[in-house]
């Protein structure tokens, strides 16, 4: 009766119960357990088992509450981290363009991050993809610095006028980034590469930034071209130099950009997607969304049912001028 009473209210359903009673046969000790004791104690009572219970009790009460408490957190991380990249991806139907993306997390809370900002009073697109070392708690959190400075840097440019210098702008995005990931990433020991792109909508002109990232890919020519300018993650130094280059996009062109998951996770033989064979599969089109149904069917065919190990994610961007 005790222990029902206790269970039905709410104010003490965390207290811990340890049954102490003269009734020591299996089944007694089953029933209590079942009714929600955590645990049966049998007369005559030993002094320092009792104590030991009563330590071992607590101690593995205090361990669950802190696995319930962090899953909470992974939790509003992950919810957190959705609002952020739904905000920053809700221009992607913008003109000229077409965006196809993909997003799979090893863990409740991601370390990858991507983002499309789009400004339209100069009709420029602005294209960010970012992986943090490692993924889990702490990987999210950093995640999170990063779309928060870009969308305070967004509105900040935009509230003083953003600039038509394509090539300005983007290097403030990357400044702003690497100020805030130095200043979190410090603290969580880690970094975060990422790839940043502007795109002058009228011209076809891309401004590309490289921080410590993986390349990305010009498809719909004869075949996909990698493009590559190393530089240091971001959170490396406040002064870091990334690489940097400018090029011309065709019309009916795409832009691939990807976390390294997509070349790293494998299958339970090892069995990972290669870079050579990833070009092959991207020879056939630079229409976004075939180009992400064929990463995706590969992606099944490589991977199968298999869990990732690491954060996973890309972004294909298409480019058609006579949209």
């Amino acid at each position: 009766d005790v222990l029902a009473a206790l269970n039905s209210d709410a104010s003490y359903m965390d207290i811990p119960v340890i049954l102490i009673t003269a009734r020591a046969s299996q089944e007694d000790r089953i029933q209590g357990l079942n009714m929600g004791a955590d645990d049966y104690l049998a007369k005559p009572i030993v002094r320092e088992e009792l104590v030991l219970r009563i330590k071992n009790t607590l101690g593995r009460i205090e361990f669950n509450r802190n696995i319930a408490e962090k899953k909470q957190i992974k939790q509003t991380l992950a919810e957190a981290q959705k609002v952020y990249c739904d905000m920053l991806m809700e221009k992607r139907q913008v003109p000229q363009v077409m965006v196809a993306d993909y997003y799979q997390a090893a863990d409740a809370a991601s370390g990858d991050w991507l983002g499309v900002y789009y400004h339209e009073s100069e009709n420029q697109l602005y294209v960010f993809l970012g992986d943090v070392t490692g993924h889990g708690t702490k990987s999210a959190l950093l995640t999170l610095a990063a779309a928060s400075a870009l969308r305070g840097t967004a509105t900040a440019l935009e509230k003083h006028g953003l600039k038509a210098d394509i090539s300005k702008t983007i290097d403030i995005f990357a400044m702003s980034l690497n100020d805030a990931i130095s200043l979190v990433g410090k603290k969580l020991d880690l970094m975060m590469s990422m790839v940043f792109l502007g795109i002058d909508l009228d011209t076809g002109l891309v401004e590309y930034r490289n921080a410590g990232h993986p390349q990305i890919y010009i498809l719909g020519r004869e075949k996909p071209r990698p493009i590559l300018r190393g530089g240091p993650p971001l959170g490396y130094s406040v002064n870091s130099s990334f690489g940097r280059l400018s090029f011309q996009l065709s019309p009916n062109e795409s832009l691939l950009l990807f976390t390294d998951g997509l070349l790293e996770n494998s299958n339970p033989d090892g069995k990972t997607i290669k870079s050579r064979h990833l070009e092959k599969i991207l020879i056939h089109s630079a229409n976004p969304l075939q180009v992400k149904d064929a990463l995706l069917a590969e992606i099944e065919k490589v991977w199968g049912s298999h869990p990732v190990e690491d954060d996973c994610s890309f972004m294909v961007v298409g480019w058609n001028p006579q949209k």
